[in-house]
């Protein structure tokens, strides 16, 4: 393995910046599932900074004995409410799809936080039918959202 660098990505949601520090193996191909070996998604105020939980993010080791996350957060955005509130809307892919149970069978699903580190969708499963629920009940518009990689390789 060539030795491990860490990209950053910012994202400016409202008073506070978003810093996604991903680490990856850059003799690794940028598709290869075992590319990204650990990411801290950061939001950073005025009141200080804080880290967003992990999801499925544990270290898992393939058959060859290649380390890499189970899931990361890939692209990101900044979403508004209709009451003024800001929210960091992330997009998580699976790169451990072949292992049961990693990712419950999905590729690829979104989460909600408010600017103060809440899950806004704490306790749902991805794909959940509740999320169209939750999005008109904070006024949150998802159809033309332009997510931006969370990611940078190199």
């Amino acid at each position: 393995m060539a030795k491990p660098v860490t990209g950053v990505a910012r994202l400016a949601c409202a008073d506070v910046q978003g810093i996604a520090h991903s680490v990856y193996d850059p003799g690794q191909s940028p598709d290869d599932d075992m590319v990204w070996l650990q990411q801290n998604i950061e939001i950073r105020g005025k009141s200080g900074s804080l880290t967003l939980p992990s999801e499925r993010g544990q270290t898992t080791v393939d058959k060859a004995g290649k380390a890499g996350l189970s899931a990361f957060v890939a692209s990101w955005a900044c979403v508004q409410g209709s009451n003024g509130a800001h929210y960091l809307w992330l997009d998580y892919g699976c790169a451990r799809d072949q292992l049961d149970g990693v990712c419950h069978g999905e590729k690829e699903w979104l989460r909600l936080f408010s600017l103060d580190g809440r899950k806004m969708d704490a306790g749902y499963m991805p794909q959940d039918p509740r999320y169209e629920d939750l999005y008109r009940k904070l006024g949150v518009k998802t159809e033309s959202v332009q997510m931006e990689s969370a990611v940078p390789l190199r």
